[in-house]
């Protein structure tokens, strides 16, 4: 028995990944046969639902009516004060939420003696004595329209010619969409699925409505809008007196698109539990000792394709809406064009660079026999031959590194040189950080590879400054000379540490490393931000100048004429003036 324990405690990772695949072929094969499962009674459970909606919203609203009703009692209920300074501490002992209600004292005319919250001025919000008369003589809770503003309001008198206003504020849509204006309903986000709300100021009639529904009993299915769509249902709101101040309209999606959202979210779940088995075995592979101990092939491989399947498993999980939505798999902060959209926003590209360092981690660990490798009997054939490849690599990583993050500057809304609370950002900088990693750890296996095949330190060099030549006259004008510096440096440095891993152990050589790293990042992210900058500032005044230049032409084209025709006046006007300053 405890043998069986052990076991399978042994084993968990691997028993996991086989019920995480199962479970997700399960979920996979629901997915297939939910347009018969959703398809059954499916305009009657909407119907139901509408319904069910539509007493959620009624309790909502109810409940505004009866939290004014009785912040109107603590106010009625003794004494209405008479002097200002009283008043006002009885308004602020209602303890309201300033940004959604209030509370004015006006008198017969409509001007505002106090107030307390958010309120409406009577006389801006109404534009003639008749509706200021009826606005006086409300006897129950009414709206007001004012601007994008829908205020429900319940006013009440407290002596001869003097009133007391409680406001609530319903609704708040702007025009425009602004970042600083954020439309409100007095709804939860939940309740305003597929619902369209039109209040009713009063000032306007709604005698046809109270006929409409008398006839319905507050209940109006109209018609679909879709096919397949369910019949819309209209239904009024009505304050304590009965009366309609508003109408709400519901209607649910069509067929085709219920059983897409559904089929959606069972793809969703789908992909998490795939994921999640995938990496339940990388953890069993990387636990296993035939990985960490033995660095048998085997296991590695099985780890690599491993961590490309994860990747692969995010392809169509960031498809799906609900991750789309995700700010940070939004391509409007950051994305370029790369090899089956690996780069196509900030999520994605934080995800290919981290699995990328994954990979090479791997490959890390395969290689840490490399430090204590020996050097190889080779001919100088063979030794020049294996260090112009590899140099070459090395080069060609840091271009590879560089060119990433120049796009990644060139095609993002973020500064990246400006520190911000963004998700975006801070994926970006981690973004960056791991792809130098990955080309780091790259050059330095491959430097130590090379170092292995030569007899001292002299033809490397020789074959990297002459390769390091090259490769600044064919960038000379991409890069300005400190990062053709930089990347010299950073190749020199990783040279000396493969041919003497030793060092590596030593803090200060680390130390250094980081800091030569560090300044080589900054540099070239001040250098393509700059670029980019500038790029824009002179594409910008191109297309303004070009976009000028027929206006131009035509300007000059009708004025000529004009000036030959005037010829002689002209010439008498500056005659005079000349005369005139003499």
């Amino acid at each position: 028995m405890n043998i069986f324990r052990g076991s399978i405690k042994k084993q968990r990772f691997f028993y996991g990944f086989l019920f995480g695949t199962i479970l997700s072929a399960i979920i996979l094969i629901l997915s297939l046969f939910l347009p018969a499962f959703v398809s059954s009674n499916y305009y009657q459970k909407s119907l139901g639902q509408l319904r069910s909606q539509a007493r959620a919203i009624k309790s909502e609203f109810s409940n505004i009516i009866s939290e004014i009703d009785q912040k109107q009692k603590l106010i009625l209920d003794s004494p209405f004060p008479r002097e200002k300074e009283e008043i006002f501490n009885l308004f602020k002992k209602l303890d309201l939420n300033k940004e959604k209600e209030g509370i004015s004292y006006i008198n017969s005319e409509g001007d505002l003696i106090l107030w307390l919250g958010n309120i409406v001025d009577p006389m801006k919000a109404l534009f003639s004595e008749e509706e200021k008369v009826n606005f006086l003589q409300q006897k129950s809770s009414f709206l007001i329209q004012h601007k994008a503003s829908v205020y429900i309001v319940s006013l009440h008198k407290v002596r001869k010619d003097e009133y007391v206003i409680f406001y609530c504020l319903l609704a708040f849509s702007p025009q425009f969409k602004a970042p600083y204006l954020k439309e409100y309903q007095f709804l939860k986000a939940k309740l305003l699925n597929n619902c369209a709300i039109y209040y009713w100021d009063f000032r306007e009639d709604v005698s046809g409505l109270e006929k409409l529904f008398s006839r319905h009993k507050d209940e109006y299915l109209g018609q679909p809008r879709l096919q397949d769509e369910i019949q819309p249902m209209l239904f009024p709101l009505r304050n304590e007196k009965n009366k309609i101040v508003a109408t709400v309209t519901l209607s649910s999606p069509a067929l085709p698109a219920k059983i897409s959202s559904q089929k959606e979210n069972f793809l969703l779940v789908f992909y998490l539990l795939l994921g999640t088995s995938l990496l339940s075995l990388l953890i069993h592979f990387v636990k296993s000792p035939s990985f960490y101990r033995e660095r048998k092939p085997l296991p590695g491989l099985l780890i690599i394709l491993i961590l490309i399947g994860l990747r692969f498993v995010f392809f169509p999980l960031s498809n799906l809406e609900k991750i789309q939505s995700l700010p940070i798999f939004s391509p409007s902060s950051a994305s370029f064009f790369s090899l089956w959209d690996l780069t196509k926003s900030p999520g994605d590209i934080f995800l290919t660079s981290f699995f990328l360092f994954l990979i090479m981690g791997t490959l890390v660990v395969y290689s840490r026999s490399l430090l204590e490798s020996k050097k190889r009997k080779s001919s100088l054939i063979i030794s020049g031959t294996a260090n112009s490849v590899l140099i070459f690599t090395s080069l060609f990583f840091i271009f590879i590194f560089q060119e990433i993050l120049f796009r990644l500057v060139y095609h993002s809304n973020i500064n990246l040189l400006r520190f911000s609370f963004d998700s975006s950002f801070f994926l970006l900088h981690l973004s960056i950080l791991l792809f130098f990693l990955v080309s780091f750890f790259a050059i330095f296996m491959g430097l130590r590879v090379a170092s292995l095949y030569s007899l001292n330190l002299f033809l490397p060099l020789l074959i990297l400054f002459l390769q390091l030549g090259g490769y600044f006259l064919l960038f000379k004008d991409r890069n300005i000379p400190l990062l053709f510096l930089l990347q010299a440096l950073i190749i020199l440095f990783i040279l000396f540490l493969a041919f003497f891993p030793r060092f590596t152990k030593r803090k200060e050589v680390l130390f250094s490393a980081f800091l030569l790293c560090a300044l080589f990042i900054y540099t070239s992210l001040h250098y393509s931000s700059s670029s980019r900058n500038r790029s824009l500032v002179q594409n910008s005044l191109q297309n303004i100048i070009k976009s000028q230049e027929p206006w131009g032409i035509f300007l000059l084209n009708q004025s000529l004429p004009e000036i030959d025709e005037q010829q002689e006046a002209i010439v008498s006007f500056l005659r005079g003036s000349e005369q005139d300053e003499i």
